[in-house]
């Protein structure tokens, strides 16, 4: 089987890496964005309450789900336990939650300074590079297998004539 020079692995690789690290980093930037979004608006109109927690599943990024009242109506939603409130909470414990006053279904059970604070640029820039890199590597694997298949197909066929 011939094996395609270390040099044309390494051209496949770094244009297959700019690429997935660019479009990884775009896609983890929009979905960042959005997070902002969300804390920025609990941040600007939140209302702090106390919730009561009705079920937690720990196995799913340490999932809690609460209830509260805000204005009469009683809301339910889920979040992840993040600070100021403490880890493995157990159904009937208080919580601290944050809701919009002008929508109370948006709200969350955590402090919308600090998941705001947690999404500068670098961070974003960061995982979307990491999770190219991952791609890139796979991606790289691929074509140079297929490359190699290729090459051995075409020598097979050498020896034929």
């Amino acid at each position: 089987m011939r094996r395609w020079p270390t040099d044309i692995r390494a051209s496949i690789f770094v244009p297959t890496w700019i690429v997935c690290g660019t479009i990884s980093a775009l896609i983890v930037f929009v979905g960042e964005q959005s997070n902002h979004a969300f804390y920025s608006r609990l941040e600007k109109h939140g209302v702090v309450v106390k919730a009561t927690v009705t079920r937690t599943e720990p196995s799913n990024h340490n999932t809690v789900f609460y209830s509260f009242t805000a204005g009469g109506k009683t809301f339910a939603s889920s979040s992840g336990d993040d600070p100021p409130n403490p880890l493995a909470l157990k159904p009937g414990e208080r919580i601290h939650v944050v809701y919009d006053a002008r929508n109370p279904s948006y709200s969350c059970a955590c402090d919308p300074r600090a998941e705001t604070a947690s999404s500068v640029w670098w961070r974003v820039l960061l995982s979307g590079l990491f999770l190219g890199s991952i791609v890139a590597v796979v991606l790289t694997v691929v074509i140079q297998r297929r490359l190699d298949t290729r090459g051995a197909h075409g020598n097979a066929q050498v020896g034929l004539s």
